[in-house]
């Protein structure tokens, strides 16, 4: 193509395809360097590490909050268990208690029932002593 098919306005100067030459290596360079810095071994190692660095600290918090929640529940649970133990416990006083009265005043049922809690107790200690030799 001949410059008089281009138009006027198209037409460059030598000047100004230097100054067009130079700006584009620039660039190059510039694109280059960029690639270059993302490449380089030590900073796609640091990139790596602040990722996992990242991953731990979420990993580390999920864990936390779950041991959180863990004991909360179990908190939950024991004094809860710990409530139906004393309801229960003062239900057998106050059965244990009846059940003397009643004995005292010569019920045999209540006696009966004294008698075999004391022979049961005493098989339980002799078992126990017995494991022991």
């Amino acid at each position: 193509m001949s410059s008089a098919n281009i138009p006027e306005d198209k037409i460059r100067s030598a000047e100004q395809i230097e100054i067009d030459l130079h700006r584009k290596r620039e660039e190059l360079a510039s694109t280059v360097n960029e690639l270059a810095d993302r490449l380089d071994p030590k900073n796609l190692a640091k990139e790596a590490s602040d990722q996992a660095k990242v991953k731990v600290a979420a990993f580390t918090d999920t864990a936390k909050t779950k041991a959180n929640e863990f004991a909360d529940t179990a908190k939950t649970q024991a004094s809860s268990f710990a409530e139906t133990a004393k309801t229960q416990a003062s239900s057998f006083m106050g059965t244990a208690k009846k059940t003397v009265g009643d004995a005292q005043n010569g019920d045999s049922r209540a006696l009966g029932i004294l008698a075999g809690s004391a022979l049961a107790l005493l098989g339980g200690i002799a078992l126990i002593l017995r494991r022991k030799k």
